[in-house]
């Protein structure tokens, strides 16, 4: 389903991309995984999809992310 989102997103030169969380906050303050299915679909999408901005992986610093982005 992945590469259907990635190809309907470069097709429609898509800016944004707004994909559903796969953790919801427990009534104890911890986060809690509810859709392992949608955690797998989110990190094959931000593995493979064009993107402006770089993993937060390889992100030290707000100050390496380009200025012409926002972090949201």
């Amino acid at each position: 389903m992945h590469k259907n989102v990635i190809a309907l997103s470069a097709d429609k030169h898509c800016a944004l991309i707004i994909l559903p969380f796969h953790k919801h906050q427990t009534i104890d303050g911890t986060m809690e995984m509810t859709h392992p299915v949608i955690c797998c679909l989110n990190k094959n999408i931000l593995a493979r999809a064009t993107c402006s901005l770089p993993s937060s992986s390889t992100v030290t610093s707000p100050a390496q992310v380009p200025a012409r982005n926002a972090t949201l």
